[in-house]
């Protein structure tokens, strides 16, 4: 049985898509609670959502 893997190039794509994602939802979560210690925490707890 044949293993598939993913080229180096074409996962780094892929993990620059995801922390742009990430980032724009960290973004959102600032600007609806605020850049307070309010904000920090909810931005903390949706990377574990």
């Amino acid at each position: 049985m044949k293993t598939l893997q993913q080229s180096p190039m074409l996962r780094a794509a892929f993990q620059q898509k995801i922390n742009a994602k990430k980032s724009a939802a960290h973004q959102e979560i600032n600007q609806v609670l605020g850049n307070s210690g309010l904000g920090e925490l909810g931005s903390f707890l949706y990377e574990f959502k």
